[in-house]
Parts: structure tokens; C-alpha cells; sequence
């Protein structure tokens, strides 16, 4: 059962490719903006997948739903902006430094 990232590293093991960050675990559900059934994902789902609107969360009047979809956004603009840009715990965004050649 996954129940924290740690958790989903350890079912990835040394998985090819870049393992996903736009995901969120929430009450024993995996929750994200694309297809948990494809990808890396896939192995950390049993169950059927079913989707809702987005508006439902964005919209949402309850504080830990508006929470989560922060951090699923969040984990979305992460994994869209790496490896160009790196955060901090407070979404505070900076460039890493390049490298000059000659």
C-alpha cells in the first residue's frame, strides 16, 4: 500500500526515465492533472481509475481541498519547469546557474 512518496520510490526502484511529480497522494488515493493508468504511476494504481472536473477542486469550499489542489498544482508547475527552474517550500521559484562555454 502506498501511503507517502516514499513509498512510490520504493515500488519505481530504478524504473528508466523521469519519474513523475505531478501527483499527489491523498486519503489512499493518487490524485493528478494526467492519466494515473499510463506511466510510472500505473504501478502504484489498483483500482479503476475515474476522473472529475477540476472546477470541482478550484471551486471547492472545503480548506483541505483547496490545500491539496495547491499542491497538486504545485507539483504540476514542478514537474513542467524542471530541470530549469528549481523551488523552495514556499514556491519561491529561482534559475539555476548555467554554465558558459568558450
Amino acid at each position: 500500500m502506498i501511503t507517502r512518496g516514499r513509498d512510490a520510490r520504493a515500488v519505481w526502484g530504478d524504473a528508466p526515465g523521469h519519474w513523475p511529480r505531478d501527483w499527489i497522494l491523498w486519503a489512499g488515493k493518487i490524485y493528478s492533472f494526467t492519466d494515473p493508468a499510463a506511466g510510472l504511476l500505473a504501478r502504484l494504481c489498483t483500482g479503476p481509475v475515474t476522473s472529475f472536473a477540476t472546477s470541482d477542486w478550484a471551486d471547492a469550499e472545503d480548506e483541505d481541498v483547496c490545500h491539496h489542489f495547491i499542491w497538486l498544482l504545485k507539483a504540476a508547475l514542478s514537474s513542467q519547469m524542471r530541470p530549469a527552474l528549481r523551488s523552495s517550500r514556499d514556491l519561491t521559484w529561482s534559475r539555476q546557474p548555467t554554465t558558459c562555454h568558450s
